[in-house]
């Protein structure tokens, strides 16, 4: 396996699609999986930070007397 970098990260994920895959599917993962990348690549995002956004876009379990969410 390549070592994924910040620049072929996109480009390792549509590897790992297969020849048989449906081409609508192709082009919808390979679009889902772009901007978050560029995104990442334009604000130089950090593995942690990464993390730590994840989690927040993760639903949450609200409190039973507020309506509220946990953010990190």
């Amino acid at each position: 396996m390549r070592e994924a970098t910040k620049d072929n990260i996109t480009e390792i994920f549509m590897g790992y699609m297969g020849p048989d895959i449906d081409p609508r599917l192709r082009e919808v993962l390979g679009s889902l999986a772009r901007h978050p990348h560029d995104f990442a690549r334009e604000v130089n995002l950090t593995h942690d930070e990464w993390r730590r956004a994840s989690r927040c876009s993760r639903p949450r379990a609200r409190s039973p007397t507020r309506n509220i969410t946990s953010l990190y």
